[in-house]
């Protein structure tokens, strides 16, 4: 086996990264090169494998306050300290739902504020995971870092470590430095966004935690400018614990004395809402509800209002934004300074409404038009945040059968692809899918977020915490077809007996995507998908595939006449409406694959 890259040895149970992945040592004195490539390459090699994560967890190893220790050793190796961060005017964000979006509100927020004021000059914006590039994950004035300037600070990084750690042998020093070389997979780019922030003199920084916030690696921030809490819930319990009060102690970690705090106003638990402020009151402070400014935003056209998170998360966002856009004012004495909200406003002013509304969102409530298919892509993952997808699909998929030019024609196919192989219960988010559709779907489809695939134009969907014989065998996924199955056999002894969906297990993403776009070439019920999905699954991987439900949606004779003669007349195909969710992971993949064919238009 050649590989491009040859990361350093690191410590993690006694093993090296070569040792850890089962290569041998010779695989990684290949090349020594310093492209962008070879940084992501060195940087998957910080992933903590599958293997290792179980260990952990049946030995009980979680989050704990050494990691925030050795954090902060790292921080002062590479030349910074705590107190560097202040510069920053750091404006920090936890919780479980949410959290990303107020960070990207409050970023496009602050972007209208430096186009029309020059002022702040540079914001940089953290957040995770990222959908295509890694690059993604670190953002300066509104734009991925890059990859030019990635592999440059990564390269940078990497190497003062390597050095400190050389050094440490020789003096016999080791003991004072972390018992890792290097951090790991995320910590590592979160020790390179606040590197790369102090280099590029940003002005205010929007750090999104990762799990957590009590022990999250991004919780090294002594004096950040003001912090925010999202929507709370259920998520994460093995690291976080497993009732909202538990979770609330870890997010409140984030909080900090004589430091302006908010939170959303946790409408579906007052318990939060209440561990949050006693949190709070601890450190002496008081965590107030952003809620005052959902009710100045009734003129605001947000992607979708009609969902209340949404407006939650926007809120949430503006108590964030005017707080640090105050803070820099003062600090700056002048009096002509740009147009903010008065507290006794009862709407917001135009600078704010125009970062609300001009915020475009990848991945989230996404909605791609490609021929006869319409691409839904959300990659929702929680309980909480599958609720509001399915709402969101069933409201679009309804308005858009509502408009004239749709009357009269074959209903639409509607295609579920889903996935979710990570820290969370993919059953229970496949079953709020299935209890929360206005309507059944006619085909459902699962299959992996990502292959084991090893070449350079993948290797940012490298996933060493999945198992990938899992991946390999699919077996999870076909855990998830009998899943559905089961759900729609419970619905049949409770109603009576209703359409059952064609159940689907793929081997990829491309795979899924190609399958749904041949439904609106071969009209369901007319012609056999099923023979076409067999035969072209046999054709690239040798091999035939079980289908887990072989009922099709049943359609009449009379209407099958009809359309098919429709299609056949006026080469109409029919239309499919594919909702893509359950993994960020997975709507990354499939972006990338619809953005390569090229065809697939947002609407």
């Amino acid at each position: 086996m050649t590989l491009r890259y040859r990361p350093a040895l690191r410590v993690c149970h006694g093993m090296a990264s070569w040792q850890r992945f089962g290569f041998s040592r010779n695989a990684f004195n290949c090349y020594s090169t310093r492209t962008y490539d070879d940084a992501i390459n060195y940087l998957n090699s910080l992933q903590t494998p599958h293997k290792v994560i179980t260990e952990n967890r049946a030995a009980g190893i979680k989050q704990n306050a050494q990691g925030i220790q050795d954090m902060i050793k790292y921080l002062s190796l590479i030349g910074h300290s705590v107190s560097d961060l202040d510069k920053l005017n750091v404006v920090h964000v936890a919780g479980t739902k949410g959290k990303g979006s107020t960070c990207a509100y409050v970023d496009s927020i602050l972007a209208v504020y430096r186009k029309k004021y020059g002022f702040p000059k540079k914001v940089g914006l953290y957040t995770s995971p990222h959908l295509v590039s890694v690059c993604e994950r670190i953002k300066i004035n509104s734009a991925p870092i890059s990859k030019e300037l990635f592999a440059k600070y990564f390269f940078e990084v990497w190497d003062i470590l390597e050095a400190e750690y050389d050094a440490a042998i020789k003096n016999g020093t080791l003991t004072n430095l972390p018992i890792e070389k290097k951090p790991g997979y995320f910590k590592y780019l979160t020790l390179m966004c606040f590197h790369i922030f102090l280099k590029e003199g940003v002005d205010v920084a929007i750090i999104e935690t990762g799990v957590g916030g009590r022990f999250d690696s991004t919780n090294i921030v002594e004096h950040p400018a003001v912090t925010g809490i999202s929507s709370l819930d259920i998520d994460h319990t093995y690291l976080l614990g497993d009732t909202i009060e538990k979770i609330a102690w870890q997010k409140a970690g984030i909080l900090k004395p004589a430091t302006p705090a908010f939170s959303s106003s946790q409408r579906h638990s007052r318990v939060a809402l209440q561990a949050l402020r006693d949190a709070g009151a601890e450190l002496g402070i008081e965590v107030r509800n952003a809620h005052r400014y959902c009710r100045r935003m009734k003129d605001v056209k947000l992607p979708q209002p009609q969902l209340n998170p949404i407006v939650e998360n926007a809120g949430l966002a503006v108590s964030l934004a005017h707080t640090v856009l105050r803070k820099l004012i003062a600090a700056t004495l002048d009096i002509t300074h740009p147009p903010l909200i008065g507290d006794d406003a009862k709407t917001l002013n135009a600078d704010f409404i125009e970062g609300l509304e001009g915020l475009v969102t990848v991945g989230r409530f996404d909605v791609r038009r490609e021929k006869a298919v319409t691409w839904y892509l959300d990659g929702a993952h929680n309980e909480m945040s599958m609720e509001l997808v399915m709402n969101w699909f069933g409201s679009e998929y309804t308005k858009r059968w509502k408009q004239p030019q749709s009357r009269g024609k074959a209903p639409a196919t509607r295609v579920l692809i889903f996935n979710q192989q990570g820290d969370h219960d993919a059953t229970k988010l496949l079953e709020v899918v299935f209890k929360t559709s206005d309507r059944p779907f006619s085909h459902v489809i699962f299959c992996p977020s990502a292959s084991q695939a090893q070449s350079t134009s993948q290797n940012a969907f490298v996933n060493h915490a999945q198992d990938s014989e899992a991946i390999l065998n699919l077996s999870f996924q076909f855990s998830l077809a009998q899943t559905w199955q089961s759900l729609e056999a419970e619905r049949d002894t409770v109603n009576k007996v209703q359409p059952h969906a064609k159940v689907a297990v793929l081997p990829s993403v491309a795979d899924a995507l190609d399958y749904a776009r041949k439904l609106t070439v071969f009209p369901v019920g007319v012609v056999g998908t099923r023979e076409w999905v067999n035969d072209h699954i046999k054709s690239r991987f040798n091999k035939a595939w079980t289908w887990c439900n072989p009922r099709e949606t049943p359609i009449t004779k009379a209407q099958s006449s009809s359309w098919l003669e429709d299609w056949q007349r006026n080469g109409r195909p029919l239309e499919a409406h594919v909702l893509i969710t359950g993994s960020i992971h997975l709507v990354g993949r499939a972006i990338e694959s619809l953005e390569q064919s090229g065809q697939a238009q947002e609407k």
